[in-house]
C-alpha cells in the first residue's frame, strides 16, 4: 500500500512540474507582436472545391444545361453553360450522358444560390473514367506552381498566373511534383468578371 502512495505521489509530483501550458507572448512598449515556441505555416484556401456525383439527368433550357447528379443518394445540380469545359480525366472533350461519375469544380469564393438540392455553376466539369489519366484543377502562380504546392508544370508554352486545368500521365516524384501536360484549359471565373 506504502508503495502505491509514493509512486502516485511521485507521478503528482512529475506531472506538476511539467509545463503544459502555451507558450507566453512577450512585449515591448514598441512592440506587440507575439512570439511563440512554434510557428506556423499560413494556410491557404484552396481555390477549387469539386463537388461530385452520378448524373441522373440532363435537361437544356435556355439559361443553360442543368446536369442533375446524386451522391450517397443525396442530390445535386450543375449549371454548365456553353463555354464550360467538358472532358474526361485524361482532358478528352466528352459529351455527357446519364449515369457517369463527373467532379465539377467549384471556384471556392464563388456566390451560391440557397436552395436544394444545391446548385453550382462550376468552371470545369471532369468525367472519371476508368483509365489513367492525372490532372490538376487550381491556381497557378508565376513559378506554375499549383496553389497546393504539390504540381509545378514544366512547358514550352505560355502559362501566366492563373486558373488552369492541367492534364499529364507521368511526374516527378518531388515535392512539388514537376509535370509535362499534355493539355492545358484556362479557366473562367465568371463571378469575378461580374463584380469588375
Amino acid at each position: 500500500m506504502r508503495t502505491f502512495f509514493t509512486t502516485a505521489a511521485l507521478a503528482t509530483v512529475l506531472l506538476a512540474s511539467c509545463n503544459t501550458t502555451e507558450p507566453e507572448s512577450t512585449a515591448t512598449a514598441n512592440d506587440t507582436t507575439e512570439t511563440t515556441a512554434i510557428e506556423t505555416e499560413e494556410q491557404t484556401m484552396p481555390t477549387f472545391i469539386a463537388q461530385q456525383g452520378t448524373i441522373t439527368s440532363l435537361n437544356q433550357t435556355d439559361d443553360g444545361l442543368f446536369v442533375e447528379a446524386t451522391l450517397n443518394d443525396e442530390p445535386l445540380t450543375f449549371l454548365l453553360f456553353d463555354d464550360t469545359p467538358i472532358v474526361n480525366n485524361k482532358g478528352e472533350d466528352v459529351t455527357l450522358q446519364e449515369g457517369m461519375n463527373v467532379q465539377g469544380y467549384v471556384y471556392a469564393n464563388s456566390p451560391m444560390v440557397m436552395i436544394y438540392p444545391p446548385r453550382y455553376t462550376p468552371a470545369i466539369v471532369v468525367v472519371e473514367t476508368g483509365d489513367v489519366g492525372m490532372y490538376s484543377v487550381a491556381s497557378f502562380n508565376d513559378e506554375r506552381v499549383n496553389d497546393t504546392n504539390m504540381l509545378q508544370v514544366t512547358t514550352d508554352e505560355p502559362m501566366p498566373a492563373g486558373n488552369y486545368a492541367v492534364f499529364y500521365t507521368t511526374s516527378t516524384r518531388s515535392i512539388p511534383a514537376q509535370a509535362t501536360p499534355h493539355r492545358i484549359i484556362a479557366l473562367l471565373n465568371r463571378f469575378a468578371e461580374a463584380t469588375e
